[in-house]
């Protein structure tokens, strides 16, 4: 650490999407000789504003005007926590509603050729030298994954009730204060009746253990109140940072369309759909026009529990066959997520951050060190604890949130792998 050290912020959005590869890119940045500070919606805004970091780098949209108001001399990457999507729901779409805003990005870092296309689309002649292909980040932890072989039957349950069950404990009434999310919830609502009498039916018929993932914008501590005292001792309710690294240790994935569906094909996980045996699936095809391609058809999809339950018995004994590649998907997956790939997207896009940190020499260099910042966010969150005890269920701190072992393997086989541009 030194007073001359090019300053670095992540914003990581949600703790249980954003920090795995966060880690990584933190490790990357300050192999490369940056100072790195992973920040969150508790402490972002202060943040930048007493430590001027050099770079900042941001994932969703909203935070483009924050960073530009409150970290003036700072360099804005623009590095999408999502991507994939068709043009009307794309970060491309939504920002050419306000160019203003990507005047402010220095760099964006598109996941692969479909990005590129949509920022090509929505600004043309102003992409070249600003957009750059650098992959979905969060594969490069299923890439670089040594996963442990199982040692018990574990059904893995991805969930998606964020409209009934927010992160920091608001209720229902909450989302319905919007009208327009009436629809959200009453979809989540039967797939949560879904997925709930799902398990029910796994532990009276099976010994099957079951591991809850809630969804990033949901609370952990309501799934240990309220489904795993159905059964303790075969229930668990995941807490870790990426869902690629639980995903590795499920013998058969089950869950409502989302995109979690990618990462299972990916993985080469058998998925079973919530969607159908909720009664949900036309719904989800109006909501979303590539439900019935990234939910069902890559995935189960049974309209009655006890099929179901058949489908999970006959994937985990082997005698039924699992489902073959699919040439539209891994298209999909080229062209959206720049995957497979031979090099790592973390390793890559840390080299053009560090480009971008060298060539700015607006931010003075003589500065608190990261040791103040870390001590101050300390106090802040003792005291917000107490007053909110859900907020280090979504938000990062480095004192409470430990970074485990499998990081470090998984940066030390990125590095093994590492190729030039």
């Amino acid at each position: 650490m030194s007073f001359f050290r090019r300053r670095i912020i992540i914003r990581a959005f949600t703790l249980r999407r954003d920090m795995g590869w966060a880690i990584l890119l933190k490790k990357a940045l300050e192999r490369l000789g940056a100072d790195v500070f992973i920040a969150c919606s508790r402490n972002y805004v202060w943040a930048v504003q007493a430590w001027k970091p050099h770079v900042v780098i941001v994932n969703t949209v909203g935070q483009i005007g924050y960073s530009a108001k409150y970290a003036p001399t700072a360099e804005i990457v623009f590095w999408p926590a999502e991507g994939g999507e068709p043009w009307i729901h794309s970060d491309a779409n939504l920002l050419s509603r306000s160019p203003e805003l990507f005047t402010k990005i220095s760099a964006v870092f598109a996941w692969g050729e479909l990005g590129l296309e949509h920022f090509a689309r929505a600004f043309p002649g102003s992409v070249r030298g600003k957009v750059f292909k650098f992959g979905n980040p969060r594969l490069d932890l299923i890439k670089f994954f040594s996963a442990p072989k199982r040692t018990q039957t574990v059904i893995g349950f991805a969930t998606r009730f964020n409209s009934i069950c927010h992160a920091d404990g608001r209720p229902t009434l909450y989302t319905l204060t919007n009208p327009k999310n009436l629809g959200s919830v009453i979809t989540q609502a039967k797939n949560f009746v879904g997925f709930y009498e799902l398990v029910q039916l796994i532990l009276r018929e099976t010994d099957y253990v079951i591991s809850v993932r809630p969804h990033p914008l949901e609370s952990p501590t309501y799934y240990e109140q309220y489904i795993q005292r159905l059964s303790p001792s075969r229930i668990l309710v995941d807490r870790s940072y990426d869902f690629l690294l639980w995903l590795a240790n499920q013998s058969v994935l089950v869950t409502p369309t989302t995109s979690a569906n990618i990462e299972a094909y990916i993985a080469n996980a058998t998925t079973v759909n919530l969607d159908s045996l909720s009664g949900t699936s036309s719904v989800m095809s109006d909501f979303n026009e590539h439900a019935s391609f990234l939910g069902e058809r890559f995935a189960i999809s049974l309209s009655d529990h006890a099929s179901v339950l058949d489908v999970l018995k006959r994937s985990i004994d082997g005698s039924r066959k699992p489902m073959d590649r699919d040439p539209m998907m891994d298209e999909f997956l080229k062209r959206a997520h720049d995957w497979p790939r031979d090099y790592s997207s973390i390793l890559r896009g840390a080299e053009k951050v560090i480009e971008i940190a060298l060539e700015n020499n607006g931010p003075p260099l003589l500065w608190p060190t990261l040791p103040l910042l870390q001590l101050k966010d300390q106090y802040d969150v003792r005291h917000l604890s107490r007053a909110d005890p859900l907020h280090l269920e979504s938000n990062y701190s480095a004192k409470y949130h430990k970074i485990g072992k499998v990081y470090d393997e998984i940066f030390s086989r990125m590095l093994l792998s590492q190729r030039p541009i």
